[in-house]
């Protein structure tokens, strides 16, 4: 990895006219990513990532965070975004808070209240496509699941006898039909797409005297709305997820009238993400103690239980 002192004072002198003063490396921010704290002259602080092989995720980041200022969106603004040799950098403004996880009672409440404002905005984002993967502009793709429609119809053409995942107990075999009906259920013409963040919480919230800021969108992805959005949320606690639907403006009835879809689609993306993982896998080298295999089995095992209710 290119030296990240070296590659800081160069940026700051060259990008952006700046002397820097100290470079501070900060622990436990973020779990791929180097992070640095940049003191320039004049006491202004920046923010430095750097993890070699993501510019793309980083050149994805640098659109959602322009993509959600000018939505009206509290979000870090970024300065600087490129390679050297192998090692990708992202530069933006440094944003004093303290991490939303910190806050409790009526504070943690007001907090989730403004995730589902955060969210709200984000998903009326014009955007195109559909994935994980940012493909320049507003466009997104994925190439193992380039549409709604055909993760769906993948998935249900692979719902027969030899389907690996039945193999490995990722579904019951006796379930099989009813996950069959609950997927051709599904009509993509009638499922908004819209930007997504992929890891709306608590944690990616910096809070400080003028409010709470958004940050990593690393995970960022254009999906189903809300469905996408909220599969990591809706586990909290009541009052938390109840503060979460008013912000985001809907109703508990009306959440309750929608979750049938989020279960189906939920299903879906935890099967379509196993068959993905196989596929990375050698032919014929399954290791079923395999850590990732097991999570995403259980992952899948998870939504199987959310969707209990709507399987006949």
């Amino acid at each position: 990895m290119t030296h990240p002192e070296g590659l800081a004072r160069r940026l700051c002198r060259e990008e952006l006219g700046r002397s820097l003063l100290a470079v501070e490396e900060i622990c436990g921010l973020g779990s791929v990513n180097r992070v640095f704290a940049l003191r320039l002259a004049g006491g202004e602080k920046l923010l430095l990532r750097l993890r070699p092989g993501a510019l793309r995720e980083y050149q994805k980041e640098v659109w959602c965070l322009r993509a959600a200022e000018a939505a009206g969106l509290p979000v870090p603004r970024p300065l600087l975004c490129g390679a050297e040799e192998d090692t990708a950098y992202l530069v933006e403004q440094f944003v004093e808070g303290r991490p939303g996880t910190t806050l409790s009672g009526e504070e943690a409440l007001s907090l989730w209240r403004e995730l589902g404002r955060f969210a709200r905005a984000l998903h009326q984002i014009p955007v195109q496509g559909f994935g994980l993967e940012w493909a320049g502009d507003n466009r997104f793709c994925d190439s193992f699941s380039p549409t709604l429609e055909r993760q769906i119809a993948y998935n249900l053409s692979c719902l027969a006898e030899g389907d690996p995942v039945l193999a490995l107990g990722g579904y019951p075999r006796s379930a099989q039909g009813s996950i069959r009906r609950l997927w051709a259920g599904l009509d993509p013409r009638r499922i908004p797409l819209g930007l997504c963040h992929g890891d709306l919480s608590p944690r990616n919230l910096l809070c400080g005297p003028g409010g709470a800021t958004l940050v990593d969108f690393g995970c960022a992805a254009v999906h189903a709305c809300p469905d996408y959005e909220v599969s990591s949320l809706e586990r909290h606690s009541g009052d938390q997820w109840q503060a979460f639907l008013e912000g985001y403006g809907w109703s508990e009835a009306r959440w309750a009238a929608h979750r049938p879809r989020y279960a189906a689609l939920l299903l879906l993306r935890r099967v379509d993400t196993l068959r993905w993982y196989l596929g990375t896998l050698p032919p014929g080298e399954i290791d079923r103690q395999d850590p990732r295999l097991q999570d995403h089995l259980s992952q899948l095992r998870a939504a199987l239980e959310t969707a209990a209710p709507y399987l006949d």
